[in-house]
């Protein structure tokens, strides 16, 4: 280890005993280390596999499934993976996502898990992919292929958040395109992403995946909202 190293993990060392970090979902400092502390853990475990979303129906798309409500302690998990620069906690609820999935709808072994792309220039500003960070997670217990050249986001969109129903739809035709190098003649895909509001997001990308020669489409995402807070 050079020195600079050696100064560099004092200084780590010394900040997170004067400052420990937090949980991103309870905001209680982190003593034994982790991601998101092991009570919020065990919480989102349970209330995972007991909730059951709205029934949701789209073309292209054969199955959904979603892992919790878009509420007060799920909005500030997915708010710490893409906007606080805590790419990790798209592993830990990745995990999670894949457990609820296979114990819901198993999908096949040769599925191919390809994350919802984000366009450079959001890329370069974040420094990462938060769906694809999910992908990993889930990777990491299903052993599944990820792929993240066969999508690509062939424009840049306004963000999503702040537009309605019919906005958002707009903002993301033709958004998408399969980018493979040849069709995927029947492979089946689950579609990752981190919230799934009116799905005009999602259904944009089955479509382009649709047209690449996907077979079944499954989508996995980490909440959704109630009907009527979307």
């Amino acid at each position: 280890m050079n020195g600079r190293s050696a100064v560099l993990e004092i200084y780590h060392s010394l900040k997170d005993f004067l400052f420990p970090p937090v949980c991103p979902s309870c905001e209680s400092a982190m003593i034994t280390g982790g991601i998101i502390c092991p009570d919020c853990i065990e919480s989102f475990t349970e209330r995972a596999f007991h909730y059951a979303a709205p029934p949701r129906a789209m073309e292209h798309v054969t199955d959904f499934v979603i892992l919790l409500p878009y509420d007060g302690s799920c909005r500030r998990i997915v708010h710490s993976l893409k906007y606080h620069g805590m790419p990790s906690i798209g592993l830990v609820m990745g995990e999670l996502l894949a457990r609820k999935a296979t114990a819901q709808n198993p999908v096949g072994e040769n599925a191919l898990l390809v994350p919802v792309p984000l366009h450079p220039d959001r890329f370069k500003e974040r420094g990462y992919n938060q769906s694809e960070h999910i992908a990993r997670g889930i990777s990491s217990f299903s052993g599944h292929e990820i792929r993240t050249d066969i999508l690509k986001r062939a424009r840049k969109t306004d963000t999503q958040t702040a537009l309605d129903h019919s906005k958002r739809a707009e903002n993301v035709r033709n958004a998408f395109v399969f980018c493979g190098g040849r069709s995927l003649s029947g492979r089946d895909v689950i579609l990752i992403d981190d919230v799934l509001t009116t799905g005009s997001t999602i259904a944009e990308c089955a479509r382009a995946l649709s047209e690449g020669g996907a077979g079944r489409i499954t989508v996995c995402v980490l909440a959704t909202p109630d009907p009527g807070n979307e």
